[in-house]
């Protein structure tokens, strides 16, 4: 059998359809190979390791295809390259035929190939041995390439965020998030950071959440102590009936694990509202004080006024 390994031309594709070591086992087991000059210098495979594993390079592209039976390529052929084709012989590779253009399809029907999509290849149990490594790879890559375009010389965080949103949306960029997670899990320090901030941002600041949405100063753990606390909710329900105060439920993170605290049922008046903004008071708390946020100078206008002076803080929901 007469197999043909062409270059791939797809942008940014450095695979190749056929390994030197695997193109040496085909020709001990008599088979013809074929490869195109240049065919694996994008995996860093030379034309002389062809040789030397009992392949065929050619400088014609066209001899790639129309010497073979068998064409092994790594992603779907197009254009010109179709031409290229020998009538029923076999085509190798990542199809995908399902979201091709509807002219490749046909084109491919019109020559009656057999194609053979490495993505639907299934073993005995119904798992997919081909596509499995290919999508565990790429996911682990997409975890760095994201890193890299959040560099300020490749766009900065703004347009990478809304890359990164439009990403997440799907079910590929979901389960990209979770290989993510688990390269991110693997890191000492850093998991534990990680499973902090992300547990803050699913729960407490969901989109749906009316909690978390205002920061006050409360004296804790003693008088004249004061720590940073979130206004979770006007207290209600038989709490909220035993005492006789307005009471406002809080609450108190510990810092720099902020996923401990204290939930604290304290009467409005007894805390200060402050103008930071929530964003502002995580920082302030997740870094023990260090990166503290600027001053929002005078409030726009005062609002009711507590007997003590103090600006009374607004409804909670």
């Amino acid at each position: 059998m007469h197999i043909g390994v062409p270059r791939e031309t797809g942008p940014h594709e450095r695979r190749v359809g056929l390994t030197p070591w695997a193109a040496g086992h085909l020709v001990r087991l008599g088979h013809t190979v074929v490869v195109e000059k240049g065919a694996g210098a994008g995996a860093r495979f030379t034309d002389d390791e062809y040789a030397a594993a009992g392949a065929t390079v050619v400088y014609s592209r066209e001899e790639a295809f129309k010497r073979a039976d068998v064409v092994l390529c790594v992603t779907l052929l197009r254009g010109d390259d179709l031409d290229l084709l020998r009538p029923e012989s076999v085509l190798c590779g990542f199809h995908h035929l399902s979201v091709a253009p509807r002219a490749v399809v046909e084109r491919l029907c019109g020559l009656r190939m057999t194609t053979i999509g490495y993505e639907l290849v299934e073993d005995a149990e119904g798992r997919r041995p081909l596509l499995i490594p290919m999508s565990e790879m790429a996911g682990e890559m997409a975890v760095y390439v994201a890193g890299h375009y959040l560099q300020n010389e490749e766009g900065g965080l703004i347009g990478s965020m809304a890359m990164i949103g439009a990403l997440t949306a799907g079910l590929f960029g979901r389960w990209v998030v979770r290989t993510g997670e688990r390269i991110l899990n693997r890191m000492p320090i850093i998991r534990s950071v990680y499973g902090a901030i992300k547990q803050i941002f699913e729960t407490v600041l969901a989109q749906q959440s009316r909690a978390f949405r205002e920061v006050v100063l409360v004296e804790f753990p003693r008088r004249e102590a004061w720590t940073i606390g979130f206004v979770t909710a006007r207290t209600q329900g038989e709490i909220a009936r035993l005492m006789p105060n307005d009471l406002l439920t809080l609450y108190v993170p510990t810092t720099p694990n902020v996923t401990g605290g204290y939930m604290l049922f304290v009467p409005r008046k007894d805390v200060v509202p402050l103008s930071m903004s929530v964003e502002d008071a995580w920082k302030l708390v997740i870094s023990i004080g260090i990166v503290t946020p600027p001053d929002r100078l005078v409030p726009p206008s005062p609002g009711p006024q507590q007997p003590d002076g103090r600006i009374a803080l607004k409804e909670v929901e």
